[in-house]
């Protein structure tokens, strides 16, 4: 939806982003929210210190230290003092722990910060019934499987760790995937360990039971801890670990089958790590063994609802591949028909004459004051908000009489809104507008226009770039200045005579509740519904969007997407616009009846300046932003049937315009989620309703 202040709709830095697809920013929310549910001491915290020299003994390192106040465990965060810079450093930490001081890591090479980043190292960590006295490496998380404890550590690729776990005497590598300089230094309360870790997952085994499992941080991200249990604060005996899927999505593990959900692309290794029982394995002289699985000989695991051939580990997993999936990026590209068979029907009618504003489309923009505090320079108050109009394209009709020579026009809309205008039908001039500018105005004569004796109609259509924000947030949208030129002895004879507006159908009303009052804006095509599915264009022309317009004006275009995707298949598809080189126009696109397209993001305005005040979604504006796709999920999509696509075009200059539109497939994952299933309530239809908004 059209906001000034963001360069789409969408937060363009959520961890999900704006085509579904999962971003770095998911993992690293994922790595420590698996931290803060493994943390169970962190619940009830103090400040127990802070400082630079104090704990880190690197004035470029500052570290803040938060204490248990029942259990004495201790969490440190480390980052840059000066959090503007990136340079790598690295540091020992002061830690206060049950042993008394230490500085750390004992062993392994220092701690680091590579970066703009941060870490949070922890004393005296709660692992179940086991603890570790500290660790210089980030904790992902903690499962508890046949009441021992799985630890799970993570660094940055090829960064080395350090860890004393309590109790431990003896320990072994029972899997070396990335890593090197592993060693294990016997100490006065157990054990600890010095590693480092490039690409890949370990594990190591210890006499009490414990596992450890260190992953780099790119292994991280695809490991996952789904729950068995619905308990919010679910307990860590009830969850199990998987490495390998794009998502995990739910996990079951009874009477020896693991059942898990998700996403996967490509042929994946699957390993899990799951209590299937009554698990027999032990310490003997040559270390730690898994043994058997005990009455449980032949474990299942079943991904989607179909069978994984596993086999066990020594260290208690079960390994399996998930096979290749149905479909590709390429073959459901291949899958997608080109949009073709294009209808267009001329968009802009309100600009002639003739055209009739007298129904309920229209309202007659007569008032004469107004309680916002930005007082328009003429009158009447010519705010589309006054008159229940509050998004998206707004049109004025105005009519007068007399000897006028032009008009002044002073139009606000928006960081970066335009705006055009028309006499009889004849094009006088557009205002194209920019990332600086909230309020455009222009000077139109009429000289290449004809004037009448009589009523004379001038048609303006501008585009609501949406309301500002904070201390903006009652700047008008509408018309500041209409002021009819005129040689000095007829200028009292020249003045509108009325005004009538016209926005989204219905106003205020609220007339299509599935997608929304703000979805729809005040457009010819919009306001009869032929944007919307079912509406029948058997008689309009057929014209290609990528021919467009060769004069100022709009059309509308309107064509079928049919689809035919896999039902276990997850795709994202975006559409994508693209306008030749210098175009000047205003575009947007429909998927059955929902606008799309977002393109208002300045290419090269450095961020804290205009950026973070001019940027507008919900048009597709090629000369002032850089965005041509356009995700569309599925459910406004109808991955298994019919889509009605619809294009406005509206051309700003002399030499009309032109968009080509396509489809494109960013992602294909086979899914456990069946996109689009029941969501044909989404998409409702068009109705003769809509005709009475003409």
């Amino acid at each position: 939806m059209p906001f000034p202040l963001v360069g789409t709709s969408y937060d363009y830095s959520a961890p999900i982003a704006e085509s579904r697809l999962l971003t770095d920013k998911y993992s690293e929310t994922k790595l420590l929210s698996y931290f803060v549910r493994a943390a169970k001491d962190l619940a009830k915290v103090e400040r127990a210190g802070n400082g630079t020299t104090i704990l880190t003994g690197n004035p470029d390192v500052f570290a803040q230290a938060l204490r248990n106040v029942d259990t004495g465990s201790h969490f440190y965060v480390a980052k840059h003092t000066n959090t503007t810079l990136v340079s790598y450093l690295t540091f020992k930490l002061n830690m206060t722990t049950s042993l008394g001081q230490l500085q750390v890591p004992q062993y392994a090479p220092n701690i680091v910060l590579n970066g703009r980043q941060a870490k949070i190292l922890v004393a005296d960590f709660a692992a179940g019934a086991e603890r570790l006295v500290y660790s210089t490496a980030e904790i992902l998380t903690v499962s508890i499987q046949d009441n021992k404890p799985i630890i799970v550590f993570w660094v940055p690729t090829g960064e080395s760790g350090e860890f004393y776990l309590k109790g431990a005497k003896h320990g072994q590598v029972a899997r070396c995937e990335g890593c090197a300089n592993v060693a294990f230094h016997p100490a006065s309360e157990g054990l600890i360990v010095s590693f480092m870790q490039n690409r890949g997952m370990s594990v190591l085994m210890f006499d009490t039971g414990v596992k450890a499992i260190i992953l780099d941080r790119s292994t991280a991200y695809a490991f996952w801890q789904p729950t068995i249990s619905a308990d919010p604060n679910v307990a860590l005996n009830e969850t199990i670990l998987v490495k390998g899927p794009y998502l995990t999505r739910t996990a079951t593990a009874d009477n020896g089958t693991i059942t898990l959900t998700g996403d996967y692309n490509g042929t994946t290794e699957l390993e899990v790590f799951a209590p299937l029982g009554t698990e027999t394995a032990g310490w003997s002289g040559g270390g730690y063994s898994h043994h058997s699985w005990g009455s449980q000989d032949s474990p299942k695991v079943m991904f989607n609802g179909q069978a994984v051939a596993v086999r066990s580990t020594r260290y208690g997993s079960l390994v399996g591949s998930l096979s290749a999936p149905n479909a590709t990026i390429a073959t459901i590209q291949a899958s997608i028909p080109a949009l073709t068979d294009w209808k267009v029907a001329d968009g802009l009618p309100e600009r002639m004459a003739s055209y009739n504003d007298s129904g309920p489309g229209w309202k007659p923009a007569n008032k004469t004051s107004t309680l916002n505090p930005w007082q328009p320079e003429t009158y009447p108050v010519l705010y589309a908000d006054e008159y229940g109009f509050h998004t998206q394209t707004i049109l004025w009709r105005a009519r007068f009489t007399g000897p006028a020579t032009g008009v002044y026009l002073n139009v606000i809309g928006g960081v970066a809104s335009g705006w055009s205008a028309w006499l009889n039908g004849v094009f006088l001039g557009s205002t194209l507008g920019n990332v600086s500018l909230s309020e455009t105005n222009a000077t139109l004569s009429f000289g290449n226009a004809t004037t009448t004796a009589g009523e004379n109609v001038l048609f303006i259509i501008q585009d609501h770039m949406g309301h500002d924000e904070t201390s903006g947030v009652l700047n008008p949208r509408g018309i500041l200045n209409a002021t009819l030129l005129s040689s000095p002895s007829n200028s009292e004879n020249c003045t509108f005579t009325s005004w009538h507006v016209a926005g989204q159908a219905g106003g205020e009303s609220n007339i299509d509740p599935i997608r929304g009052p703000l979805n729809e804006g005040g457009l010819h095509a919009e306001r009869l519904g032929w944007h919307l599915p079912g509406f029948d264009d058997s008689a309009w022309e057929s014209g290609s969007p990528q021919q467009g317009l060769s004069a100022p004006g709009a059309k509308f275009y309107r064509t079928n997407l049919p689809l035919d995707l896999p039902g276990d298949v997850d795709a994202s598809l975006a559409f994508e616009l693209q306008a030749p080189a210098g175009a000047e126009l205003r575009a947007q696109v429909y998927v059955n009846g929902y606008m799309f397209g977002m393109n208002s993001t300045p290419s090269r305005t450095p961020l804290g300046t205009a950026e973070l005040t001019a940027c507008i979604a919900g048009k597709f504006i090629p000369y002032v932003g850089h965005q041509v796709e356009f995700p569309v999920f599925p459910g406004i999509l109808d991955y298994q049937g019919n889509n009605t696509i619809g294009l406005s075009v509206w051309a700003q200059s002399a030499g009309g315009g032109s968009v080509s539109v396509s489809v494109k497939v960013l992602g294909v994952y086979q899914s456990s989620l069946h996109p689009g299933e029941g969501t044909e309530y989404l998409r409702p239809g068009w109705s003769s309703e809509r005709l009475l908004y003409y």
